[in-house]
């Protein structure tokens, strides 16, 4: 099984170094800069999606560290979104520091690539189902984030706008 999860730690380390850059340059007002390298960084981690699906000849959504890898593409993708849309320059890093975690989770417990889910959760659903609630789950994170952020931001227009009501 050479194309499985023998290479992850390349693409991981690349993606991790990409999603890193992207951050940075985000923070330092680099917006195309940002975006090109987060782009890379899901573009590199979803070429392993795809690679470790041909090798595996089925989705890789049967383990708990194929779940763990599409919850830190998702991430990387939803801190692209959000910060492409509403220019949150911190969401990159909160992205880049959860996949991180999960791709290193992934890296240092190996068992969990052949540790198999339950018969009840191996149905033709799980796949779109556990697409869409890891994409959501990525979503929820950032926007409570945003969430606080403007909490503690308090933005002396809107309290006064507010006070106005």
């Amino acid at each position: 099984m050479i194309l499985g999860w023998n290479i992850f730690p390349l693409f991981a380390a690349a993606t991790a170094l990409l999603a890193v850059i992207a951050s940075v340059a985000a923070l330092c007002n680099r917006r195309m800069v940002a975006l090109i390298t987060s782009s890379l960084a899901v573009t590199v981690l979803t070429a392993f999606v795809v690679l470790l699906w041909h090798t595996l000849e089925r989705p890789p959504m049967r383990t708990m560290g194929e779940t763990r890898l599409w919850y830190s593409l998702f991430l990387l993708l939803a801190g692209v979104i959000t910060y492409a849309r509403w220019r949150f320059k911190w969401v990159l890093s909160f992205s880049t520091l959860l996949a991180t975690v999960f791709m290193v989770i992934n890296y240092l417990r190996p068992e969990l690539h052949d540790k198999g889910l339950m018969p009840a959760l191996q149905s033709a659903w799980f796949m779109p189902h556990v697409a869409v609630y890891m994409f959501s789950y990525a979503l929820l994170g950032v926007a409570t984030l945003a969430a606080i952020y403007y909490l503690i931001k308090r933005d002396d227009k809107v309290l006064s706008a507010i006070d106005n009501l």
